[in-house]
């Protein structure tokens, strides 16, 4: 893969966080039924989680990043999710 490629594909992982969180967080602020709330974060996983893992907690991004075996994430991508 090139640096170029390799670009793409890291700041389409960022932009999916990004809206992710956004929708989830408007989403939050909008509505109390938790009901709804569940459903929404399901359907914004089941969307996300392919591409970048659906990191919308920073706490996620942070313990994936502290993981001693080898599921776990690179530090520098975790502080990219962390700012998405």
């Amino acid at each position: 893969m090139s640096a170029k490629e390799l670009i793409k594909h890291s700041c389409a992982k960022l932009m999916y966080e990004l809206v992710g969180t956004g929708l989830w967080t408007l989403l939050f602020m909008t509505t109390r039924d938790s009901k709804i709330l569940f459903f929404g974060l399901w359907i914004l996983n089941a969307f996300m989680i392919r591409v970048s893992g659906a990191h919308f907690n920073p706490a996620v991004s942070f313990a994936y990043a502290i993981r001693a075996d080898d599921k776990g994430i690179s530090r520098k991508l975790s502080l990219a999710y962390i700012v998405a």
